[in-house]
C-alpha cells in the first residue's frame, strides 16, 4: 500500500484500488502482525516479501511477489531487520 496525502493506493494482484484514507489511519485497522509500515509512504504486507536486500549502507530494499521493489527508510529498514524474516 503506498499513501499519498488522503489517500491509500492498495495493489492486489489482480488490480490496484485508490481508497481515500490515510495511511496512518489504515495501518490501525489490519493485523500488526501481517502488515508493517516500512517508509513514511509505504505499508506491506510481510506475507508477499520475495526478498529483502541490501540498498545502502543504512536501507534496505524489499522485492514483493508482485516485483515491486520498495526502499525502507532507515527506521523501516531497522524494523524489517529486527523482525529477521
Amino acid at each position: 500500500m503506498q499513501g499519498a496525502d488522503d489517500y491509500v493506493t492498495v495493489y492486489t494482484s489482480a488490480k490496484e484500488y485508490l481508497v481515500s484514507i490515510r495511511l496512518s489511519e489504515l495501518e490501525g485497522h489490519l493485523a500488526a502482525a501481517s502488515f508493517l509500515r516500512i517508509h513514511r509512504s509505504h505499508l506491506i504486507n510481510l506475507e508477499h516479501i520475495i526478498s529483502i536486500e541490501p540498498y545502502d549502507g543504512a536501507r534496505v530494499q524489499v522485492v514483493m511477489r508482485s516485483g515491486a521493489r520498495i526502499i525502507a527508510s532507515r527506521p523501516g529498514s531497522k524494523r524489517l531487520r529486527d523482525l529477521a524474516l
